[in-house]
């Protein structure tokens, strides 16, 4: 019952090879499984609490997805991405050192995100949703709320696509 416990999915199957399961730990870092889930080994990840993992599935079928998404939040937070399966990760540049909450891809391949200074479900003072933009590479502040001046907490504990209407992004605060 620790905070942190309502940020994102920490458990993720690779659609386009369904033998692949990465799992994101609050305290003992980043651990994937090749075989269904039977067994995980340990993955050097850029911190020991991850907050979200999140795999791009445009990839070939049949073919583990090279691309994932890894929420920390050791050390003020963190968006990292590894482009080689999880061999590697850069964080992610031009975002607020805040910690990641919740992240979706929409069908174009923009990435969405949240971030708070607190971790959900008690969130923070600060915080936003941030877009990134597939074609541009730059991310913008496109929150729909930002954190009150009277010391309310602030997390956003739901992000999801609407995928009968394109571009439309659903989230829940609070």
């Amino acid at each position: 019952n620790a905070d942190g416990r309502g940020c994102g999915e920490r458990l993720q199957v690779d659609v386009n090879a369904g033998n692949v399961l990465w799992l994101g730990t609050s305290q003992d870092g980043l651990f994937k499984s090749q075989d269904h889930g039977a067994s995980f080994t340990a993955i050097p990840s850029p911190g020991k609490s991850i907050t979200l993992v999140l795999i791009d599935p445009r990839s070939t079928a049949g073919e583990a997805s090279k691309t994932l998404y890894v929420g920390i939040a050791d050390d003020a937070g963190g968006l990292f991405k590894s482009s080689d399966g999880g061999a590697t990760f850069v964080r992610m540049p031009d975002l607020p050192k805040l910690i990641p909450q919740r992240a979706v891809l929409d069908t174009e391949g923009n990435l969405y995100v949240t971030l708070s200074n607190g971790r959900a479900p008690a969130g923070g003072t600060e915080g936003g949703l941030y877009r990134l933009d597939a074609k541009s590479g730059k991310w913008r502040d496109i929150s729909p709320m930002k954190p009150g001046t009277n010391g309310a907490k602030f997390a956003y504990c739901g992000l999801d696509i609407d995928v009968t209407k394109p571009g439309t992004i659903v989230v829940a605060t609070m």
